[in-house]
C-alpha cells in the first residue's frame, strides 16, 4: 500500500520496455486489478510513477 503525495500512474511494460498500460492513480493506493486477457504468457514489469519519480516497481509473471 502506497500513499502518493501527488498524482501518479501504474505503468506496465513488456520485456522490450514497451509501455502496454498506463492507469492514473491518486491518493492512497492499495491492490490494483490488471486486465490481462490481451496479454500473452510471459514476464512483465510494472512501476508506480509520480511527479517525484518512481515510487515502486517490480515484475509480474503471467501464465495462461
Amino acid at each position: 500500500e502506497y500513499n502518493l503525495q501527488s498524482e501518479g500512474s501504474f505503468n506496465l511494460y513488456d520485456v522490450l520496455g514497451q509501455e502496454l498500460l498506463r492507469e492514473p492513480l491518486q491518493g492512497e493506493v492499495g491492490i490494483q486489478n490488471i486486465y490481462t486477457v490481451n496479454l500473452s504468457s510471459g514476464i512483465y514489469f510494472w512501476e508506480i510513477a509520480t511527479g517525484n519519480g518512481i515510487a515502486a516497481k517490480g515484475k509480474i509473471g503471467i501464465m495462461k
